[in-house]
């Protein structure tokens, strides 16, 4: 599902390997499925065991494991997924109406051989099973909603009639807003209490130093077992007077992330730190015009505050796998001061800030572009990975270009300066005056190349010394494009 409800990733090719998806329609038929990817709890529990087995760290939970699959590079890897879908509405049919004129026809319609006939051996309808309900059985599905084998927050109420629901249609004139003829209906969150045993502080990468939670004695929320919980702001603590020792209630938003609803019995000592936790220079207090607190390190060449290069950087040359998590990790490790550290790094350097020894390996992997594939032997992955250090990586320029994340300047700028000066150095050494001359760069893009380049150029120096670039080829059909 994309954010902005335009720009989403294509999933298609992983459908056919999620239980419920019907790889042929019973009638040639043109519209499209909308509905919702999920993993069970017991199927989740039972890939979780496996992944203890290999002694590798288990997932976190049914939803970000289901994102991580439509991610995956091959679908393959999801045919053992044990993911399924449940499908709640049909757009881009232009006949609907011959076929169904309510909500509940439409399901009927949808799960039945007569219809797309979406339901598995047993009979049982992937389209989501619509009821004729009153208000006041709305208490009894909350109820039994914790007897579902999967997790949910909420139930949709929606107008029966389809005609009626598209002359309701939106609350603004884009399509992406919610429509007027359906309305979601939350549960009560789950809470719980439990004494704040210590704050772990990290530093973050816009600079402030955020507060976490832990407890000694983890508490149980959705079923699952958690030891910590976030706390909002510092000044926010400040004021409940949240600290070692202090007695909270949890909720868990969106049965997924714990935090602190309020303070149950507080504390007068906050504990918070006097020096950042990255990079040891002293922290300020920064208060809001809306008056929040918070802990900011201001140092510029604070590694916390790289971590987001650093992941695009990878992203950019074309590694998988490694996120901000895993990269705050190898931060806090104190090797790393920039990318080009990164190259560095070897086994002992990541198993030292809590990665298992496959982690490292599939991370030095993303890290030297080896792809892993089904390569299961660690230690046969650590050779192919020793043999890649032998030789400079190969990348496209322009797009090493965008991956040092230069501000205001991407790929296309990068293939316009690539072009003009025909190789790197010149781009590292040119001045703003030089490089505004050059067609599709503006001057306040010029400036900030030229000063980042002035203010990185050691960081683009050690780089090349494990990458080659792959300039453009130079002749007569150069620049032209065929349409055949």
């Amino acid at each position: 599902r994309p954010r902005d409800g335009i720009n989403g990733s294509d999933v298609t090719r992983h459908m056919k390997y999620i239980e419920g998806v019907p790889l042929k329609l019973p009638k040639p038929l043109t519209l499209s499925l909308n509905g919702e990817i999920e993993c069970w709890m017991g199927d989740f529990e039972e890939i979780n065991k496996e992944k203890d087995i290999a002694g590798e760290d288990p997932y976190k939970n049914p939803r970000n494991y289901t994102a991580g699959c439509m991610g995956r590079d091959d679908p393959e890897e999801n045919k053992n997924a044990r993911l399924r879908i449940c499908f709640y509405s049909i757009t881009g049919f232009d006949s609907w109406s011959d076929y169904y004129k309510t909500e509940i026809e439409r399901a009927k319609w949808a799960n039945s051989k007569d219809g797309l006939n979406l339901q598995d051996s047993e009979g049982r309808g992937y389209f989501v099973q619509v009821r004729k309900h009153e208000f006041k059985h709305l208490e009894i599905m909350e109820n039994y909603a914790k007897k579902l084998p999967y997790y949910t927050d909420g139930v949709i109420l929606k107008i029966n009639d389809l005609e009626q629901q598209i002359e309701l249609g939106h609350t603004g004139d884009d399509l992406i807003n919610p429509p007027r003829g359906a309305l979601a209906w939350k549960f009560i969150e789950e809470t719980a209490e439990a004494e704040v045993s210590r704050i772990e502080w990290n530093a973050s990468r816009t600079g402030r130093v955020v507060p976490t939670a832990l407890f000694d004695k983890p508490f149980v929320l959705a079923d699952t077992s958690n030891n910590r919980a976030t706390c909002n702001n510092y000044g926010w603590m400040e004021s409940q007077g949240l600290g070692p020792g202090a007695k909270v209630r949890c909720k868990k938003g969106g049965k997924i992330i714990p935090n602190i609803m309020e303070v149950l019995v507080p504390v007068k000592n906050v504990g918070e730190p006097d020096v950042c936790p990255a990079c040891h220079e002293k922290i300020e207090i920064f208060t809001s015009s809306s008056g929040n607190k918070d802990l900011i390190c201001n140092n510029k060449n604070c590694p916390a505050k790289h971590v987001k290069g650093w992941v695009f950087y990878i992203q950019q040359i074309g590694g998988k796998g490694l996120g901000a998590a895993a990269m705050e990790k190898i931060m806090l490790g104190g090797k790393v001061k920039t990318i080009a550290d990164l190259y560095s790094l070897d086994v002992f350097d990541l198993t030292k800030v809590g990665f298992s020894d496959r982690q490292a390996t599939l991370a030095l992997a993303t890290i030297w572009q080896v792809p892993p594939g089904k390569e299961s032997d660690n230690d046969k992955l650590k050779d192919k990975i020793e043999k890649v250090k032998k030789n400079k990586q190969k990348i496209d320029a322009p797009k090493f270009f965008k991956a040092l994340g230069i501000p205001g300047a991407g790929e296309t700028v990068g293939k316009n300066l690539v072009s003009h000066y025909k190789n790197f150095d010149s781009i590292r050494s040119a001045n703003a005056q030089e490089l505004e001359s050059i067609v599709g760069v503006g001057p306040t893009t010029a400036r900030s190349v030229a000063d980042w380049f002035k203010e990185n150029d050691n960081v683009v120096q050690k780089l090349l010394e494990h990458i080659e670039l792959e300039l453009p080829k130079s002749g007569k059909l150069n620049g032209q494009n065929f349409v055949l």
